[in-house]
């Protein structure tokens, strides 16, 4: 009977100590709409600087993944309510290992009316009317107040970043720099996600979604040549390439 207890106990503290040793990274539910983004490479949870396949079977790893929206509209039987008007997802913090990662970025909205909607519409990017504006219009603390995303010389924010390094020649040593920014009112797109949204005031509600960046980089048909990064300006026949990744959103970002 002893050994039996003692097999127990043994059991016991076993399980109870891999329960502790779990890692959770529970997003805050607070009162309102939380709007989750998390990170992908393939399906797969992105982990920035982490190695991954391309397309093409060449190694690369994703140091930066950024991106603005803007003008954030629920729906109901077509009747649009503005709850955001900007907000920045920057993963450089969230996806740096698995447990914040498979969390994902967010960013909360408070005071949003009782309803049941059924679409939810944004902007990738920064609306037209905010990209006429400067950082130096803004606190350092507003999501438009980053000097760095600016960019005097389109007169324009830097609507997305993806960065990192790709092994081009197979050697392992990642020395060819991959740097795709993109901006101007032009590349600004719009995302439409059907799903059904209850808001009730004091609650929280999660609305979920994904960003696969290889389906930013390449979409079954055409890949970017990683060999070439785009920092160009809009006379530039680079531009091609920041279109490219503003259109491939629209299904690299979905519900998750």
């Amino acid at each position: 009977m002893k050994q039996w207890s003692l097999c127990l106990l043994i059991c016991c503290l076993f399980f109870a100590s891999c329960k502790k040793d779990k890692k959770e990274c529970p997003i805050p539910e607070t009162p309102g709409i939380t709007l989750i983004f998390k990170g992908l490479f393939n399906g797969e949870p992105l982990i920035l600087n982490n190695e991954y396949t391309y397309s093409n079977g060449n190694k690369l790893r994703i140091s930066q993944l950024e991106f603005y929206i803007s003008d954030v509209r629920l729906v109901k039987n077509g009747v649009e309510t503005p709850i955001l008007d900007v907000g920045l997802l920057d993963f450089s913090v969230s996806h740096n290992e698995e447990c914040s990662a498979k969390a994902g970025e967010y960013i909360e909205i408070a005071n949003i009316p009782d309803d049941t909607y059924d679409e939810i519409r944004f902007g990738i990017g920064v609306s037209p009317t905010l990209n006429a504006t400067v950082p130096e219009d803004y606190l350092a603390t507003h999501p438009l107040g980053r000097s760095v995303n600016h960019w005097s010389a389109w007169n324009s924010y830097i609507f997305a970043k993806v960065e990192g390094r790709s092994d081009e020649d197979g050697n392992g040593e990642f020395e060819n720099n991959i740097v795709y920014h993109t901006g101007n009112d032009i590349m600004y797109r719009e995302k439409s996600i059907s799903t059904t949204i209850t808001t009730k005031s004091g609650t929280h509600t999660p609305i979920s979604m994904v960003v696969d960046v290889l389906d930013l980089l390449s979409d079954g048909g055409n890949s970017i040549d990683l060999g070439i990064s785009h920092s160009s300006p809009l006379d530039s026949a680079a531009v091609e390439t920041a279109v490219f990744i503003m259109d491939n959103f629209d299904t690299a970002l979905r519900l998750e």
